[in-house]
């Protein structure tokens, strides 16, 4: 069906270019994305979809497990024993706030990243926890292959598929 609609707009070309960053205006909207803030867990890049903190409070361990592990976070089944703990507790993570907070907790003194001071693995860490449920709150990897295909589909011969990416885990994935 998304072929169909795509296939409506153009049949071929020369170059596709993707970016798949995070935006100013999505930093800035409130929804999760920036660490620094303490704002609504929700992490979607428009309103389709369950937002994050409804992610963690639902899911299942295994599930939880998989997504941390998928955006590369170290010990991601201390912090999901972590995640559901505070779910029996009644201490829901709402903010992005709360879910830096109980990962820096649960990842302190950690040395995870071979090399690296504990506090650059840290900051290492909680990233990739942000980046595990952005990408999955988003179907992010879905959408990569859906690209894949689509360039299989429209792009002429010898031409180019650009994807700019920003994060290693997002590298893995088109490696």
């Amino acid at each position: 069906e998304n072929k169909e609609k795509l296939n409506d707009w153009f049949s071929e070309c020369d170059g596709i270019l993707v970016d798949f960053g995070v935006s100013n205006s999505q930093l800035k909207s409130s929804k999760g994305f920036c660490v620094g803030e303490n704002s609504p867990l929700d992490l979607r890049m428009d309103d389709d979809g369950i937002p994050a903190h409804k992610i963690l409070l639902y899911s299942e361990m295994d599930t939880l497990i998989k997504i941390m592990k998928a955006g590369g976070v170290k010990n991601a089944k201390g912090l999901v024993t972590d995640i559901i703990e505070r779910r029996y507790l009644r201490n829901h993570i709402q903010t992005s706030e709360d879910l830096y907070e109980l990962s820096r907790h649960c990842f302190s003194g950690s040395d995870a990243f071979s090399g690296l001071n504990c506090e650059t693995s840290l900051r290492i860490n909680i990233s990739r926890v942000f980046l595990a449920l952005r990408m999955f709150v988003n179907n992010e990897l879905n959408e990569m292959k859906f690209l894949i295909k689509l360039a299989e589909t429209v792009l002429n011969q010898g031409s180019r598929l650009v994807v700019v990416l920003h994060s290693r885990k997002e590298e893995d994935y088109f490696r």
